[in-house]
């Protein structure tokens, strides 16, 4: 069997991986893009978080985090407004259409991880998940540096 290049069989799982999850999300009116914000904001205190809190976190530029949350805002599953300590700065809070989609989202995640780790032993699920891990962990140290 050929080998292939491991930023080829990378990219095919990730849009296996989006494909699955925008035809489960859109049954929710959510995206793939728009997913990691409800998920962020679902594990913040209050349900909130600042604009920078979520670029950061989410790895996306603050025009695109703008975006999408200009989008989920329009959907009403989240409401923004200006940080009280920051009047420069926004604030995102779920909406309680946007709490009440969060864990219905996290279900359909953890349903479809289920699914496409069902191939994998227990060991290998293991190992697969730390080496994921250690990858991402290099990625993230290497981003802070810059």
């Amino acid at each position: 069997m050929e080998n292939k290049p491991l930023l080829h069989l990378f990219k095919h799982l990730h849009d296996r991986v989006a494909k699955e999850t925008n035809t489960l999300l859109a049954q929710e009116d959510i995206t793939f893009s728009q997913g990691p914000i409800i998920h962020v904001l679902s594990r913040s205190p209050n349900y909130t978080a600042s604009l920078k809190h979520l670029e950061k976190k989410i790895n996306l530029a603050q025009s695109t985090i703008v975006g999408l949350v200009s989008r989920l805002e329009a959907k009403q599953f989240v409401k923004t407004y200006p940080d009280p300590t920051d009047k420069r700065a926004k604030v995102v809070t779920l909406t309680e259409k946007g709490i009440n989609i969060a864990d219905t989202l996290h279900q359909h995640i953890s349903n479809l991880e289920q699914e496409f780790l069902a191939v994998l032993s227990d060991e290998e699920k293991e190992v697969f998940i730390r080496l994921i891990t250690k990858l991402e962990n290099q990625f993230v140290q290497e981003a802070e540096k810059v």
